[in-house]
């Protein structure tokens, strides 16, 4: 049997790979505009302490801490004993993008906690069990443990910098005074949903879009800050928008690591 190259459907094999091209260059469009060029700290004189999840023991096991890193620059440590320990709480990597920003941190004489925390997927399902304030003591006992562990690298004054994680922000309100301050980033919807919490005028409440969510996509969380805390003094609650960014933050790292310095030191006693 002789192959009949005229009979062949010569439209639909181009078709095809057409196809198979475009989604080949979507997916390097993809991949270059979500991953960053290195994903690990470089700077040698950050030094980095690897704590065991373990030791943080949950009323339940809805959530789990993934990895539980303290980060701090020993030759600045002690020229800088005025500055805040950042506590940094993320539940996806966001392709590195917070390493990019607690190395930065760091360089600049910060101690900086950060903690990965993923949800078990029954949680998928009730999304609000994720947010009963009775499971969130997450942020008691990681002080506590630190600063019973790590006196010295630790400050009794602290800032929070989430990067959309599954924590409740109504424990705040409890365990908050006047050596706490908060910015979240691209906070998710849910977490946005606490706009009848009546803040202390101590802390400060700072929150921080990207003007883009996925790829070209707009973002709808920051309409939604907007009609939760519009009735919010503008002294605690400060909303910041990145232009031409998306959620990854990619080639933007040094201006929000910028702003982030400049949150904190604004508000440095």
């Amino acid at each position: 049997m002789t192959f009949d190259i005229f009979r062949v459907d010569w439209i639909l094999i181009d078709s095809i790979i057409i196809l198979i091209l475009i989604i080949i260059l979507c997916s390097v469009k993809i991949y270059k505009i979500k991953h960053r060029w290195r994903n690990s700290i470089v700077n040698d004189s950050i030094s980095k302490i690897n704590l065991d999840p373990h030791d943080i023991e949950f009323d339940n096991n809805k959530f789990y801490v993934k990895k539980w890193n303290l980060f701090f620059n020993p030759n600045l440590l002690e020229l800088r004993p005025h500055m805040p320990t950042i506590f940094m709480f993320s539940s996806k990597s966001l392709h590195y993008l917070p390493y990019a920003i607690l190395e930065g941190l760091c360089s600049y004489g910060f101690t900086v906690n950060h903690m990965l925390i993923k949800r078990r997927w029954d949680l998928f399902k009730k999304q609000e069990e994720i947010l009963d304030p009775k499971n969130q003591s997450i942020l008691r006992l990681t002080f506590n443990y630190l600063k019973s562990d790590y006196p010295k690298k630790i400050s009794q004054r602290f800032w929070i910098i989430d990067f959309k994680s599954f924590l409740s922000y109504k424990e705040l309100k409890n365990f908050a005074n006047d050596k706490i301050g908060l910015i979240l980033i691209n906070p998710s919807i849910e977490q946005l949903k606490f706009n009848s919490l009546n803040f202390e005028k101590e802390i400060k409440f700072d929150l921080i879009f990207s003007k883009k969510s996925f790829l070209w996509f707009r973002n709808r969380k920051i309409s939604k800050s907007m009609v939760n805390f519009s009735q919010l003094s503008s002294e605690n609650v400060k909303i910041t928008v990145f232009e031409n960014t998306n959620m990854y933050f990619k080639n933007y790292e040094t201006i929000l690591l910028a702003k982030l310095i400049m949150i904190i030191k604004n508000n440095i006693k």
